[in-house]
């Protein structure tokens, strides 16, 4: 009795395994449906990000840069990974090999990137790119601000094979004027540094004041530095003892005389 149970149920299970298999291989993800370049289904973006990613596919369009963007967010991936749910999405809008789709699954913290077999775009700078602009502020649920970092930075990358440059002026929350390089020349700005170093610290306009005031008092910088100096001249002398044989001489040396001296015409206001 036992081994008949046994075997009924073991052809059970054999019968009904070819069965259920199909059935779980024909569950298939919800795919949005075909919308523009942007299908914001989650509505994480704002409208200007969406308007800014249309303008950018028409500029692309201008510089013949053969790469169209589709940029669509959903909340969830129903059970799929990110990849082969972007897989599946670009088969179900019949993308081109020139297409480049831009996943984002806000309910999962999941994203992913699929360019079409003739996107001028190696992996690896796809991940550079989406590492260096883009996961910081998508992790944090800024949604509409991983857009705006990745899309200029994503341009910059495609004007490389384009025939002309693609600018992003005005998109993305940037300037209408592109932003002046902040490499100058060296050789100029070491001149520019070597003439302010050892520029006049006093102004055009009071040179002529100062130097009338210096006529005036007789008192300038320069006379007073000199006269430190002789002053040190002859007390420096005067510490010392001269000797000539076995006497000492306590004459004041003649360099402390001359330094007097000169003191005595530096300061004298006949001259």
């Amino acid at each position: 009795m036992r081994k008949s149970f046994a075997f009924l149920l073991a052809l059970t299970l054999l019968l009904t395994l070819p069965l259920a298999a199909p059935a779980r291989a024909a569950i298939t993800p919800r795919y949005p449906d075909r919308a523009q370049q942007v299908c914001d289904s989650a509505a994480v973006l704002s409208p200007d990000t969406v308007a800014d990613v249309r303008t950018l596919n028409e500029r692309l369009d201008d510089a013949d840069a053969d790469v169209t963007v589709y940029l669509v967010t959903v909340d969830f991936l129903d059970g799929a990974d990110a990849a082969a749910y972007a897989a599946g999405l670009f088969d179900a809008w019949h993308l081109h090999d020139d297409d480049l789709l831009l996943l984002l699954a806000a309910g999962e913290d999941a994203w992913a990137v699929l360019p079409g077999a003739d996107v001028p775009l190696s992996a690896a700078a796809l991940n550079r790119l989406l590492y260096a602009e883009f996961e910081g502020p998508f992790l944090e649920q800024r949604y509409d601000e991983a857009i705006c970092a990745l899309m200029p930075a994503l341009c910059a990358e495609l004007s490389k094979t384009a025939d002309e440059p693609v600018s992003t002026a005005g998109l993305f929350h940037q300037s209408e004027e592109p932003a002046e390089s902040s490499v100058t020349d060296p050789l100029s700005d070491w001149a520019e540094r070597f003439a302010a170093a050892y520029a006049d610290p006093v102004p055009a306009e009071h040179r002529a004041e100062v130097a009338y005031d210096d006529d005036n008092s007789g008192v300038s910088l320069g006379k007073v530095v000199l006269t430190v100096l002789l002053l040190m001249v002859i007390f420096g002398n005067r510490r010392k003892r001269y000797y000539h044989g076995r006497r000492g001489c306590g004459c004041m040396p003649f360099s402390s005389l001359l330094a007097a001296l000169g003191i005595w015409k530096l300061w004298d206001r006949r001259g």
